[in-house]
């Protein structure tokens, strides 16, 4: 026997019952803007602070081949990878080299990141603390 079809699924919906009922648009015309509607458009501006900037300038310092002074490569001699420890102390003796009189200046800063290097626990690290003392 065949079923009767269900009275719910062919009753047709009144026009005032929707829930969330949107007005038809035609295609190509503009949306007017409602009264409660916030604009959120965002503008960015670019800020340049020239204390902050990538490009710093090295005028008259003395710098080795990796562009760092003789104040950044003393800084790196504490650093806690041996390899950057190794190639600081390489930079300064590469300054010194080039610039005696820089040496001279910093003649204690030297000697007092040469003397930690030269009981370093990495064997690259003393090797380049005696060529900064020589």
């Amino acid at each position: 026997m065949a079923k009767k079809p269900s009275a719910f699924l062919n009753k047709k919906r009144s026009a005032g019952s929707a829930d969330f009922a949107r007005t038809k648009t035609k295609v190509g015309r503009k949306v007017k803007r409602r009264t409660g509607d916030v604009d959120a458009t965002v503008t960015a501006r670019q800020l340049a602070v020239n204390e902050q900037s990538v490009a710093k300038d090295r005028g008259g310092l003395k710098l080795s081949k990796r562009g760092l002074s003789l104040d950044e490569h003393l800084a790196q001699l504490g650093h806690h990878n041996d390899k950057q420890r190794a190639a600081a102390a390489a930079g300064c003796a590469e300054i010194i080299a080039a610039h005696g009189d820089e040496a001279w200046r910093r003649f204690g800063d030297v000697l007092d990141g040469a003397s930690r290097l030269l009981a370093d626990a990495h064997a690259p690290a003393r090797r380049e603390a005696r060529g900064l003392l020589e």
